[in-house]
């Protein structure tokens, strides 16, 4: 509960920031660092959870202006080269998830006034090779 409350405190944060496209260096810094604040908060709640059958959280990170999501895929249930086959409808879903998830909206809009992107990265539990997807939200 603490954690969900934790992160909900983040997001009215967020809400805080909505202002138009076009910031100031000043408020991109201010943006940024609300943002950091998310991942870290996000890190506490899903670092080392399982999404699915085939994948767990490793990490939520601010890197630059990308939000990243690093997943640990289980290879044997999905390899790598299966998942690089289904990259672009993967790419659709998460668009689509991030459009119609009203808890992402202030972190999306945040991340469009900074030109951030979301990245998911998918690292083979065996092979260690990745796939990265990344799309601006």
């Amino acid at each position: 509960m603490k954690n969900f409350v934790a992160l909900w405190v983040i997001c009215l944060l967020c809400a805080c920031t909505n202002g138009p496209t076009g910031v100031s260096s000043e408020d991109a810094d201010k943006i940024k660092e609300v943002i950091k604040i998310e991942a870290e908060l996000t890190n506490k709640v899903l670092k080392g959870q399982k999404v699915d059958d085939a994948t767990k959280v490793i990490e939520v990170d601010f890197d630059g202006t990308d939000f990243v999501y690093n997943y640990e895929l289980d290879e044997e249930y999905l390899t790598i080269e299966n998942l690089k086959i289904l990259e672009d409808d993967m790419t659709k879903y998460q668009k689509e998830m991030w459009k119609s998830n009203p808890q992402l909206s202030n972190l999306k809009n945040n991340l469009n006034k900074i030109n951030g992107k979301v990245v998911y990265k998918y690292t083979g539990s065996e092979t260690k090779k990745t796939v990265t997807i990344a799309f601006e939200p």
